[in-house]
């Protein structure tokens, strides 16, 4: 299962939402208190989990990728994978003060905590699948612009 630190803005929290899963979960809290003395809701999540690299519009039946980290399932836009592997394979590693080691990945709404293990196994996820995820993106966009025209012409949707 998947959590998920919501931070409650009406008491002074200006972070963006974290998620992360059990085994990282505890450090992240204890850290983020020490730190920033924020008010946080802890949620069970569920699973899958959903997570974007980039923001952007939503679009009916857009191409997901699922990958599994520690168990649970991260569900990731098809045009999000090779931003996601940029973002593993750049971002340092992180060390908590009791010394547990993470990393973190900055999303538009969310914030991707992961161990160095579950970081590796979502790199080498990735990895394995980035051509072919990018192939499933770009003939969704072909296959949307077909039926409602280029959203690079600047003009307003067009149905057919």
């Amino acid at each position: 299962m998947w959590k998920t630190l919501v931070f409650d803005f009406e008491k002074g929290a200006s972070m963006k939402s974290h998620l992360s899963t059990l085994s990282i979960h505890g450090p992240l809290c204890r850290d983020l208190e020490s730190r920033h003395g924020v008010v946080k809701l802890t949620e069970d999540y569920g699973d899958p989990a959903f997570f974007e690299v980039y923001g952007g519009p939503c679009l009916v039946d857009r191409p997901l990728e699922d990958f599994t980290v520690d168990g649970n399932i991260l569900r990731v836009p098809c045009d999000n994978v090779g931003g996601l592997l940029n973002r593993l394979e750049e971002n340092p590693l992180r060390i908590f003060e009791d010394g547990s080691k993470y990393y973190k990945i900055h999303g538009p709404y969310w914030c991707l905590v992961l161990t160095p293990e579950e970081r590796d196994s979502l790199l080498n996820q990735c990895r394995k699948i980035v051509e072919s995820a990018e192939e499933r993106a770009n003939a969704f966009v072909e296959q949307w612009e077909r039926r409602f025209g280029s959203h690079t012409q600047g003009s307003d949707f067009q149905s057919n």
